[in-house]
């Protein structure tokens, strides 16, 4: 796959000198299709009654027996976050956004490493995308922080979501920024709703290396906005 390194820009500030080259291309993480593994997902059957209470994850409680149970309903909760209404636009997209923000989920597996996945509302299918990674080369990713490290250990699931918002900076200046974190916010606040009536805890975590976190979904033009850490608790 080929990776387009980006120009480095302020999330607060976007002049339009700041778009990189490609800003004429939009994002287009769809020809995956045609280069990845897919994964079939079971997305969840919600209702209001089941909703638990929201509460950040418990790095300490995590059940660490369960990471492979909850990393498959990771999946569903993803997908059911940023999934295609009848008009075929996700129901998290704001009105101007034309290059709409990706998800992906970092998963445990039964051999205990992990894989990239990048969910796909389209199709309504996870892709897997690259190799399997260690736990270590995940931590690897974020901060020395030793919560971090722990969550990793105990086979949490992390979910990335990235934002291309030079296309609209080009036109739009600061603009372009203000609409990628708002889809951001619009996924991460679906992401932890839905994921609290299947009884998964979350944590949003901002302490990563957006270098890495590029390298991990093999898409340089795709800046990674926020991470958040997914598993059950005991």
């Amino acid at each position: 796959m080929t990776e387009i390194q980006i120009a480095t820009a302020s999330y607060w500030r976007c002049r339009d000198d700041d778009a990189p080259s490609h800003q004429a291309t939009p994002p287009d993480p769809w020809h995956l299709t045609a280069a990845s593994e897919e994964v079939a997902v079971e997305v969840p059957t919600l209702s209001p009654g089941n909703s638990a209470r929201t509460r950040s994850l418990d790095v300490e409680e995590i059940a660490t027996g369960r990471s492979v149970e909850a990393a498959r309903a990771a999946m569903g909760v993803a997908l059911a976050s940023v999934e295609v209404g009848q008009n075929g636009h996700p129901y998290y997209s704001s009105a101007v956004a034309a290059y709409p923000a990706q998800l992906w989920l970092v998963v445990p597996d039964k051999q205990g490493q992990y894989t990239v996945n990048w969910i796909d509302p389209k199709n309504h299918v996870a892709r897997r995308v690259g190799h399997p990674y260690t736990p270590q080369d995940i931590a690897d990713c974020f901060m020395p922080r030793p919560y971090l490290q722990q969550s990793i250990d105990y086979g949490a699931t992390v979910a990335i979501i990235t934002v291309d918002p030079y296309p609209i900076c080009a036109r739009m200046g600061q603009r372009g920024w203000d609409y990628a974190m708002l889809e951001t916010g619009q996924i991460l606040c679906r992401l932890e709703m839905i994921a609290s009536q299947v009884g998964l805890r979350t944590r949003a975590i901002g302490s990563y290396a957006e270098d890495k976190m590029q390298k991990l979904t093999g898409q340089m033009q795709l800046v990674p906005a926020v991470t958040v850490l997914m598993a059950y608790e005991n």
